[in-house]
């Protein structure tokens, strides 16, 4: 369970979005660059990234998000910040969420760490 000031809370997002027209712009150096950028803004605006992955043309990413912030916004945040520091890189608008609940945690988890293996492409560059 997490705590933001005296409130816990368990709030779990799984959250995907893709690349404009679908286009296949990422690679494994991306994603993990897409990572970091995430990550860091998780830091700064206090919301936890569970884990980040995805495939050429999309991201998938498990996150807790304070009560006190607004999904849309974290989104809006991680989408400018990503696609500010990446050249060539742009997203269509929106996303796909679903909520998890504590007990689906671990299978969602799995799913997301697994999403380059699924579709055969351990070694993609």
């Amino acid at each position: 369970m997490l705590h933001n000031k005296n409130t816990p809370y368990e709030i779990y997002y799984h959250v995907n979005f893709s690349t404009r027209w679908l286009s296949p712009a990422l690679n494994r150096e991306k994603i993990e660059w897409i990572e970091q950028i995430i990550r860091k803004k998780g830091e700064k605006f206090n919301f936890n990234v569970m884990i980040v992955n995805g495939y050429r043309e999309h991201v998938h990413m498990l996150l807790s998000i304070p009560p006190t912030l607004a999904l849309d916004d974290v989104m809006k945040l991680i989408k400018i910040a990503t696609a500010r520091a990446i050249p060539g890189l742009a997203w269509q608008r929106g996303y796909y969420v679903k909520t998890v609940d504590g007990s689906s945690l671990e299978r969602v988890y799995k799913y997301i760490k697994h999403r380059w293996v699924y579709r055969g492409q351990r070694n993609l560059n």
